[in-house]
């Protein structure tokens, strides 16, 4: 019957990129007015999110996967090792005994690939917060620990159109991404183009293990990205800073002209972050001592932002997340979470409805930052 396997059950280690950490968390948290709206989320958030916590973070390793190992066609980057799948390579929707028995089955044209190369293509890679945060610092890591020694297998932007999930590689993010590997010294020449039409078997396959435990990414991977990104980008003025998130990437704000003309009347200015190239981005962040945004990927670049950083994020009521709020913790700054009632859509699931947020809100949380 076919299995599905770990990293470390499948494949050897080869070098301890992170030590293992326990690290101390400290509450974060000025200002939430989510009780208003659900106060039962309110409670879980209270008590299994908003707090202060001792998180014990895994050893971050390189690991060697035996000769022959295949990242499957099919744009998912299903990952087989002999009769097993990678997990985590796995994405939960194939995670099927039906899928796992075709993916281990699976035939089609295939590639052979010579040489040591680090698999960084995965499923999750086209939504900009994984690609930064679980993502690129494996190949920051890498790259720190063995300058020059890796290719880095990536996803082939303009593959086959009719490919599941293939509609998400465009122009515009095969340029993030490249700006990205750049911004952290990764030449174009040192990336493979894993095509999505195709099989690709590797004689010498390496991968990095999990960078995200308990909730939190490995403060020495973050302290890796902020080290490592270039001081390229264009510099950065502003120290607060709203940020205009693109359309139509869910979870907008109605009222955006109204919240975001109230944040420049308090000194913010607005910047459509994913629209500036990659080095800019990190300028933004690195700049800002108070940050609005709404709850999601255009958030990642506070990994780039000083300690004691103060961030305003807003979403629909019904969405939760623990990532950002680490991240503040580990840049010890102050947060405030603002919510909105969410209006049903056709096309987005709960966690991407639109949503309202008021300017009395604003001034609120504001407050709660400053009185911090």
């Amino acid at each position: 019957m076919a299995t599905v396997a770990t990293l470390l059950e499948l494949g050897q280690v080869v070098a301890r990129l992170c030590a293992p950490a326990v690290v101390p968390l400290p509450d974060v948290l000025a200002y939430t007015d989510m009780a208003d709206l659900d106060p039962k989320f309110a409670a879980h958030l209270a008590r299994d999110v908003y707090r202060a916590r001792v998180v014990r973070l895994d050893t971050v390793a390189l690991v060697a996967l035996p000769p022959g190992a295949t990242v499957l066609g099919g744009a998912w980057f299903a990952t087989r090792v002999g009769k097993r799948l990678l997990a985590e390579q796995l994405p939960p929707h194939l995670a099927t005994p039906d899928r796992i028995e075709a993916l281990v089955t699976q035939q089609g044209p295939l590639d052979e690939l010579e040489g040591p190369c680090l698999l960084v293509a995965r499923f999750g890679a086209a939504t900009w917060g994984h690609w930064i945060a679980e993502i690129l610092p494996g190949l920051v890591l890498t790259e720190r620990a063995f300058p020059g020694r890796y290719r880095f297998a990536v996803p082939q932007w303009d593959g086959p159109p009719d490919l599941p999930g293939q509609a998400q590689w465009g122009p515009r993010w095969a340029r993030a991404i490249r700006q990205s590997l750049a911004g952290h010294g990764i030449d174009e020449d040192r990336l493979v183009m894993l095509d999505p039409s195709r099989s690709t078997r590797f004689r010498q396959m390496f991968r990095v293990t999990q960078l995200c435990s308990d909730g939190i990414l490995h403060p020495e991977a973050a302290d890796a990205m902020r080290r490592s990104a270039g001081h390229g980008g264009t510099p950065s003025t502003a120290r607060r800073v709203a940020l205009v998130r693109q359309e139509p990437a869910g979870r907008s704000i109605l009222n955006a002209e109204e919240v975001y003309g109230h944040l420049a009347e308090h000194g913010f200015t607005c910047v459509a972050i994913g629209d500036l190239p990659y080095l800019d981005q990190v300028a933004v962040f690195r700049r800002a001592e108070l940050v609005f945004g709404v709850l999601g990927s255009d958030l990642t670049g506070l990994l780039h932002a000083p300690d004691g950083v103060r961030v305003v994020s807003a979403a629909p009521a019904p969405f939760g997340d623990q990532f950002f709020y680490g991240l503040i913790q580990l840049r010890r700054g102050r947060y405030a979470d603002l919510r909105g009632p969410a209006r049903p859509h056709p096309y987005f699931d709960t966690n991407k409805y639109p949503f309202t947020i008021k300017p009395w809100q604003l001034d609120a949380a504001l407050a709660a930052l400053d009185a911090g």
